[in-house]
């Protein structure tokens, strides 16, 4: 999928990589949070240089939030059962209600970066006196929110009034509490749950290649404002 945004910052990140090893070391130990392994460089880092890490770390945030939603798909339609999970009452339903409320909070977990991303910018902007460039990338950000309203009001319901649930998570967990008094039930429960777990399946993949468009869009939208206006200002 393209990704010109990332195109850009990888194209001009490559010379500081290239610099040398220990630049590269603490590049790659800051995205991966080793920062009390971090090694100070021999010379101090250039205003440009801090600005392009910053832009690195962001979007490697978002990038590892996005690769959450295909694992999350993954994982929603299997089920792994081990037998410590009977002790503390993992059942087929629970395990599914658990990824998908995973995904729920995911979405904040990526709106929240993606906020952070633009914000960062529009800070910078405004720093040094690009007001129009401030402006343009809080609309983005406000187009990017909008984007995510109805899931992001899914999610704040689930965490400040109710734990999320469906009519099908519902009558699953309803058959879970009668297994023992059927094996007709255990079927339909069965059935039921393979049907369920691959439409939530579906749908997490199917928002998670979304996502991506979005993210494309939105960071496309930002890419001369975060790589030639701003860059320019800490040459």
């Amino acid at each position: 999928m393209d990704n010109p945004f990332w195109k850009e910052l990888s194209k001009q990140l490559r010379p500081y990589l290239r610099k040398s090893s220990r630049v590269k070391r603490n590049m790659i130990r800051t995205l991966y949070g080793f920062n009390d392994k971090f090694e100070p460089p021999k010379k101090p880092i250039t205003p440009l240089e801090e600005y392009l890490g910053t832009l690195l770390f962001n979007y490697g945030e978002l990038d590892e939030s996005l690769k959450r939603f295909k694992i999350i798909s993954v994982l929603i339609q299997q089920y792994p059962r081990l037998k410590s999970w009977d002790r503390v009452g993992l059942n087929k339903t629970v395990y599914l209600r658990y990824h998908y409320e995973t995904f729920l909070n995911e979405t904040y977990i990526y709106r929240e970066r993606m906020c952070l991303f633009l914000n960062v910018l529009k800070k910078r902007c405004r720093k040094i006196s690009l007001s129009d460039e401030a402006h343009y990338v809080e609309d983005v950000l406000q187009g990017f929110l909008k984007s995510l309203e109805d899931v992001t009001n899914i999610r704040g319901r689930h965490v400040h009034v109710r734990r999320y649930s469906n009519s099908k998570m519902e009558q699953l967990m309803g058959l879970e509490m009668v297994l023992e008094f059927s094996e007709d039930l255990e079927k339909l429960r069965d059935k039921e749950y393979r049907d369920l777990r691959t439409k939530l399946g579906n749908e997490v993949e199917k928002f998670g290649a979304d996502l991506e468009n979005l993210q494309n869009l939105t960071l496309s939208k930002v890419l001369k404002v975060a790589l030639s206006d701003l860059k320019d200002k800490y040459k």
